[in-house]
């Protein structure tokens, strides 16, 4: 065997470096995955309790006497969840049919997926509530 050929045997034979180069592959596989997971979660508390608010709010009109419909968006504004990550409007409608006032109250939200390697992702999720006012 020629020195050539032992030299090619002893390179492929040498396995120093595949633990590092195969962690280089799964590593940033893994993180993307772990801080996806992590943003959606994120995202899926502020649905959650954004959800909780209106519902929140929604009891706290159905106990008051007769509000009024500044007195029903003024309520609705105050409990509404702030979220540091994500965009929240609420829109609270007025309407009479039927011989009753129905107030419809709808929070949209925006939640931006920050997860690496993946680019422009946005959660939305639109969230509403009807009550009926007896006045």
């Amino acid at each position: 065997m020629s020195k050539y050929q032992h030299k090619i045997r002893k390179f492929f034979e040498n396995k120093n470096g595949a633990t590092a180069i195969e962690a280089a592959i799964v590593i940033p596989v893994l993180l993307t995955i772990l801080i996806g997971t992590m943003q959606v979660a994120i995202a899926f508390y502020d649905i959650a309790m954004t959800k909780n608010s209106l519902d929140t709010s929604v009891r706290e009109i159905l106990l008051r006497l007769e509000p009024s419909n500044s007195d029903i968006s003024q309520i609705v504004n105050n409990n509404i969840y702030q979220s540091d990550n994500s965009t929240i409007t609420v829109s609270t409608s007025f309407e009479t049919k039927y011989g009753s006032d129905y107030t419809n109250i709808t929070a949209n939200i925006s939640y931006p997926l920050i997860i690496p390697f993946v680019s422009n992702l946005t959660l939305d999720k639109q969230l509403e509530s009807e009550i009926v006012i007896n006045r």
